[in-house]
C-alpha cells in the first residue's frame, strides 16, 4: 500500500543481499511495480533479473516474465517467454503446466489441450500433466468420454498418481454426467 516505502525497502534488500541472490530481489520488485501499474518498470526489473540470474534459475525468471505478461493481456508475449522457459537450462514440466494453465485461464480449452499432449509427449510419466489434460476434457467439448478415455490411459502410465485418481473421481462422481455411479 505504501509504494515508496516498498521501494526503499527493496533497494536496500538489493544492495545487501549477496550477488547471486540479487534476482530475487528484482522479481520481488518486479511484481511490485506491476501491481502499481508500471507494467514498463516491470519489464525492466524482469530484464535485470533476467541478466543476474544464473543459468540454472533463468526458467524462473522466464516463467514470471509469462505471469507479467499474462496480467497485461499479453497472451503472445506471454506464449513467447513460456517457449523461452522451455529453451533454458533446467526447464523441467512446471513450465508446460503453467502454459497449460494459462491457455484455459484465457478460456482456450483446444489451445490448453494441445499443449497438455506436448507435455505429456515430453514427460509422459508425470501426473499433474495427466491430471490436467483430464481435467480439460472434463470439461471441454469432447465430453465425458474423451475424460474417462484420458483416465484410463493416466492410470496405465501414472498408476499411483493421486491427482489422476482424484481427476478420475470427479469425472465419474459428476452427477450430470453418463458415468455416474456411486456404487
Amino acid at each position: 500500500r505504501n509504494l515508496p516505502e516498498s521501494r526503499n525497502a527493496i533497494a536496500s534488500a538489493a544492495m545487501s543481499c549477496p550477488e547471486h541472490l540479487r534476482w530475487k530481489v528484482w522479481l520481488l520488485a518486479a511484481r511490485s511495480e506491476l501491481w502499481d501499474g508500471s507494467p514498463e518498470a516491470s519489464r525492466q526489473l524482469l530484464a535485470q533479473a533476467k541478466a543476474d540470474a544464473p543459468p540454472r534459475v533463468q526458467v524462473s525468471v522466464c516463467v514470471e516474465q509469462a505471469r507479467a505478461e499474462e496480467f497485461l493481456n499479453n497472451l503472445q508475449q506471454a506464449r513467447d517467454s513460456l517457449e523461452e522457459a522451455r529453451a533454458c537450462e533446467g526447464h523441467d514440466w512446471k513450465v508446460f503446466l503453467e502454459r497449460i494453465f494459462m491457455e484455459a485461464r484465457h478460456g482456450l480449452l483446444d489451445a490448453a489441450r494441445a499443449a497438455a499432449l506436448n507435455a505429456l509427449e515430453q514427460h509422459p510419466a508425470t501426473g499433474r500433466l495427466w491430471s490436467a489434460l483430464i481435467a480439460l476434457e472434463h470439461s471441454g467439448d469432447r465430453g465425458p468420454n474423451a475424460a474417462v478415455l484420458a483416465f484410463q490411459k493416466a492410470a496405465n502410465e501414472v498408476p499411483k498418481s493421486g491427482e489422476v485418481w482424484c481427476e478420475g473421481a470427479r469425472v465419474y462422481m459428476n452427477p450430470l454426467g453418463p458415468h455416474f455411479n456411486l456404487a
